[in-house]
């Protein structure tokens, strides 16, 4: 990576994180200054990505900042827990002169693990794009369905069902939304989770947990907090084997994989989802992913439907979209039916939601694989012979 290039990233990602996080605002200041006067740290971290590529303008210094960060939070960084927040620090004078002599003398340990660093998603707000789209396609005719999530990190957003509904809904007009049928079951009827990633991460690993607690950013309490109460319960979850299942496989090939995961069913549904996962594919990566999904739903008819909670691909916004896509006689037709506000945990409610109507005659319910939850009142109970 050249200097200027790395500028011109750090440059835009700036107007970003300015109002997000103050903390990483003035330690990106100070990084882009060092790389302006010649910084010899940065030939180091250039020869650690030498031969990478990146296709968003923000990832290279996202991954920079959140290194720094995972250094900290890891107890590795002793002089940079006095600037971040989560390690109970403050930006004060004289901290960008703490990160840039961290640069200049870090182990190299530090660049090694910079090297195969990924953004990964791992904020369980985001399980709002597949849970609105479950309310209005499967659950109005309680067909139970299989969840599968592309790009899944650890697997979080796989059980948003099963944890608050902290969202707030809003029309267009940014008036209260109505929830949506069924928006507060718990759980709802999945029948199978699958997370898929390149490289899915260990939750009962501290330092891939801690990874992922420095991407959500030094200035995110409440982000934070959502992360540790989510990670608690997943972990619990867990415990049972045949909960979720988590793959690791290469992006174009997680649609195949799914299609070999889960066995298309009449009275059952499928829902693929990523959320801030496909922004790092190019038009003809996108274009191949689309490709594969769709043959990935095919056989489930009107049942299959292909949710994405991603940034617009012209680059138009930073604000996410809830982009929804299924097969129409034939043809792949897509919808967007919901858009981040640039409020945490805020998602404003679009028109078309009938996009998601039933194509043909709804099935009666069934019995299925799914079993429901069970209240057993005390007392004794008597069983057949055999049962």
């Amino acid at each position: 990576m050249r200097r200027q290039a790395f500028l011109n990233y750090g440059k835009a990602l700036s107007a970003y994180v300015g109002g997000k996080s103050p903390t990483y605002s003035e330690m990106l200041k100070a990084v882009l200054h060092s790389v302006e006067i010649g910084a010899p740290w940065f030939d180091r971290m250039a020869r650690a990505w030498g031969g990478r590529t990146f296709t968003t303008d923000y990832e290279a210094p996202s991954l920079l900042l959140h290194q720094l960060h995972f250094a900290a939070l890891a107890g590795e960084a002793p002089q940079l827990r006095a600037i971040f927040p989560m390690c109970s620090g403050k930006w004060t004078d004289g901290s960008d002169r703490s990160v840039i002599d961290f640069l200049e003398a870090a182990p190299a340990s530090f660049w090694d693990e910079l090297k195969h660093r990924r953004l990964q998603t791992n904020d369980s707000g985001r399980a709002a794009g597949w849970l609105l789209a479950a309310c209005a396609a499967f659950l109005p005719r309680n067909l139970p369905f299989h969840l599968a999530d592309m790009g899944t990190s650890a697997g979080l957003t796989l059980i948003g069902d099963y944890l608050p509904r902290t969202f707030t809904l809003t029309t267009s007009n940014a008036e209260p939304a109505d929830e949506p049928p069924h928006w507060r079951d718990v759980p709802y009827p999945v029948l199978t989770r699958v997370g898929l990633d390149r490289s899915p991460v260990d939750l009962f690993d501290d330092r891939q947990r801690a990874w992922l607690r420095a991407c959500l950013g030094p200035d995110n309490e409440d982000g934070a907090q959502r992360f540790d109460a989510a990670a608690e319960l997943f972990l619990r979850l867990r415990r049972d084997p045949k909960f979720l299942q988590l793959i690791a496989c290469p992006f174009q090939d997680m649609p195949q994989s799914i299609a070999a995961a889960i066995a298309p069913h009449a009275q059952e549904g499928l829902l693929i989802y990523n959320s801030q996962a496909t922004d790092f594919l190019d038009a003809a990566g996108h274009a191949a992913l689309a490709a594969g999904v769709a043959k990935a739903l095919a056989p489930w008819g009107d049942r299959g439907i292909w949710v994405e909670f991603e940034m617009p691909r012209d680059k138009s916004s930073r604000q996410h979209q809830l982009r929804v896509s299924r097969l129409i006689e034939g043809r792949f037709e897509t919808r967007t039916l919901a858009q981040a506000t640039g409020k945490p945990m805020e998602l404003a409610v679009l028109t078309g939601w009938d996009f998601l109507r039933p194509l043909g005659t709804s099935a009666p319910p069934r019995n299925t694989r799914e079993e429901p939850l069970k209240t057993l009142e005390p007392g004794t109970y008597r069983f057949p012979p055999g049962g």
